[in-house]
């Protein structure tokens, strides 16, 4: 018997970094609500991200998130792995 519904286990130790596509925005809102912006991270393999857009081209799709989410996803949460904020 776990002590936690699997999906809280999965919450504690999944982190996500999507690509971009055509459904981004929604994926983005869902993403966030089911495993929180901590847990979520802005990343892209450009210029080799088999003919995806450059990075930049992102961030209109985040912009139904808060200022504050927005700010983490982009850059707030790399920093922290990193150890620079």
């Amino acid at each position: 018997m776990l002590p936690l519904p699997p999906s809280e286990v999965l919450r504690e130790h999944l982190y996500g970094s999507p690509f971009y596509e055509p459904y981004y925005e929604a994926l983005m809102k869902q993403l966030v609500e089911a495993l929180g912006i901590d847990r979520l991270i802005f990343g892209s393999d450009w210029p080799h991200g088999e003919e995806k857009p450059p990075p930049l081209h992102d961030l209109p799709h985040v912009e139904g998130l808060a200022p504050g989410q927005v700010g983490k996803l982009m850059r707030g949460y790399g920093l922290n792995l990193l150890g620079l904020d």
